[in-house]
């Protein structure tokens, strides 16, 4: 129970009052100052370590790309239009490429990976996309599996390899 709910609004997360309540409907007849005083060193002793995961991401120049899609509202002539923007930034040396179109569609998903590999001047070995409608690999392993054309096109095309990021 404790640390329960790490992921939900303050107002939903677990509290000494919730810990408990939830205690005394199990039969707990303690009071509530031991709970808070269990909660207290709880939180001084483990809580820190669930904090503490760090993943390191370091990659070597020209080893990828990340690549996403994101929606914008503009105004195009003073009319108020909503656009797709596509944004490719190298993992390495961070430099990003943006370009906006009208719509994503699978023309625009290819001119944009063309337009960013001729201005950043190169192909990395491999795409790191996070939305599995656009990726061609599944899981972390190197045993590839197909599955979207469009991305084995991109890839075909231009020699590189497309994974989920499974990071967020």
């Amino acid at each position: 129970m404790a640390g329960g709910g790490a992921q939900l609004p303050r107002r939903q997360k677990s509290t000494a009052r919730r810990l408990f309540e939830s205690l005394q409907k199990a039969g707990y007849q303690g009071a509530y100052d031991s709970d808070q005083r269990w909660v207290k060193v709880w939180k001084v002793t483990i809580r820190p370590s669930l904090h503490k995961a760090f993943i390191s991401l370091s990659f070597r120049p020209g080893e990828a790309y990340q690549f996403d899609w994101s929606s914008e509202t503009v105004i195009l002539g003073g009319i108020t239009t909503a656009i797709k923007v596509a944004h490719f930034r190298l993992t390495y040396s961070r430099r990003s490429f943006v370009r906006a179109y009208p719509r994503e569609t699978q023309e625009m998903v290819f001119a944009a990976h063309q337009d960013a590999f001729l201005a950043l001047e190169g192909v990395p070995e491999r795409g790191i996309y996070d939305n599995p409608n656009i990726t061609l690999y599944f899981g972390s392993t190197h045993d590839q599996i197909p599955s979207n054309p469009v991305c084995i096109t991109i890839s075909q095309t231009f020699s590189a390899t497309c994974y989920v990021s499974l990071l967020k």
